[in-house]
């Protein structure tokens, strides 16, 4: 984040995939810290940096173990749908696609979600799904089809806040 501020060049694609430790997380250190990564100014900056056409794509923990919920995930998609409906999205789900990984060991999985400042094209959602089909990756949201719809809560016409009203927990888009 910090290297992304401080230049003007601009990239296809930003690319954050775990690169968070899982023991500290799996410990429960750090459970209410917020990571400078996961903001709305962060994800500001690193819209900014894409060319037109660019995708951000982070991987968040999806299924952590038996009986947990995606929280990360759902928490990735209120930042998208907030940093999205800033930057004058209509439809932020328009932009985003989420697509869970293989299940690894004891049940855990990661999903991929992809964020475009501009609406996805018919070319970029039909690659992306054939691409994920032919790796194992499950769909979980795409601008047609959603497995939770949750997601699709948090990723309506005026950003995330009626979705967020539906959780207990606190999914909000962090800012800095």
């Amino acid at each position: 984040r910090s290297w992304l501020t401080r230049t003007d060049k601009r990239f296809d694609v930003i690319q954050i995939s775990l690169i968070d430790t899982w023991a500290a997380t799996s410990a429960g250190a750090f459970a209410l810290s917020e990571n400078s990564l996961y903001t709305v100014d962060a994800w500001e900056t690193f819209f900014d940096r894409l060319e037109p056409g660019g995708m951000l794509s982070i991987s968040r923990w999806y299924n952590t173990g038996p009986s947990t919920e995606p929280f990360e995930t759902l928490r990735t998609a209120s930042l998208a749908s907030e940093v999205l409906t800033r930057n004058g999205a209509e439809d932020p789900r328009d932009h985003v696609l989420i697509y869970e990984g293989a299940p690894g060991p004891y049940g855990t999985s990661a999903a991929t979600i992809l964020i475009s400042p501009e609406p996805l094209t018919d070319d970029q959602i039909t690659v992306t799904a054939e691409s994920a089909e032919r790796l194992g990756f499950r769909p979980i949201l795409t601008p047609t089809d959603v497995a939770d719809e949750r997601f699709a809560d948090l990723v309506a016409p005026g950003g995330p806040d009626a979705g967020l009203a539906t959780f207990d927990e606190d999914l909000s888009p962090p800012t800095d």
